[in-house]
């Protein structure tokens, strides 16, 4: 309710001729209820400045709108895509280091999708704080080959992960000429089940300065396990 309003008041005492804010979340659901809850709120020459989208579908229309050829695909989606090309994945776990399935599904999920590790060499320098298993160079060595093999099935099927597409939009936007300027300001709900990885793109798409970004979140109530410390992402 407090980013709602906060979003409203932005839209009428921020915003010069012509800008606009985002009002994002995590699920596609929740941006529903929250633009539907805006109507309530808002004129509608006011609504009119305030898109609303959950991230996700920001992304797939941003890198759609650049000419993107993969499909991002997620773990129990439609068509089990994202799952077949996991199983051939875990045909190549290595026994002999007696790390259960989950492991390795935490590990993809936790340190090589959010930091977007793409070679040994960049798992050898990944960041694995929190993950409670410590893992010497060797093991690491061992252990690559699987999502390598993740890697290679999605390449080979014109697939991606959202976390991925999230790093490829942040590249996008790079090149693109509206860059940050694309929104005056954001305001999030549910900031506790964005990833690192969201949380950079969402720094990237609004210019630092005054009344830029606003962020709703509450860690108790983190449905996913994604964590992230908004200070490593860019975001004082």
């Amino acid at each position: 309710v407090v980013a709602m309003h906060r979003a409203k008041w932005l839209a009428q005492h921020v915003l010069a001729e012509g800008e606009r804010i985002l009002f994002t979340t995590f699920t596609s659901n929740l941006a529903t209820d929250i633009e539907e809850n805006l109507r309530k709120i808002c004129p509608q020459a006011v609504l009119d400045r305030i898109e609303v989208r959950n991230l996700d579908a920001w992304v797939t229309r941003y890198l759609k709108s650049r000419n993107y050829k993969l499909r991002i695909v997620y773990p129990g989606g439609k068509g089990k895509d994202y799952d077949s090309c996991w199983e051939r994945a875990k045909a190549v776990m290595p026994a002999q280091l007696g790390l259960p399935d989950s492991f390795y599904a935490e590990e993809w999920e936790r340190v090589v999708l959010p930091q977007s590790v793409r070679s040994q060499k960049d798992y050898f320098l990944a960041s694995r704080t929190g993950r409670g298993v410590a893992l010497n160079r060797k093991q690491r060595a061992d252990i690559w080959p699987v999502f390598e093999e993740m890697r290679i099935q999605l390449a080979q099927k014109h697939f991606t992960t959202i976390e991925d597409a999230v790093h490829d939009a942040m590249a996008e936007l790079g090149k693109d000429t509206l860059g940050s300027g694309r929104y005056r300001a954001i305001v999030v709900d549910e900031g506790q089940d964005f990833g690192p990885e969201m949380l950079q793109l969402l720094r990237r798409m609004v210019k630092p300065q005054e009344n830029d970004l606003f962020i709703v979140g509450d860690g108790h109530q983190r449905i996913y396990r994604r964590k992230a410390v908004l200070g490593k992402c860019g975001i004082d």
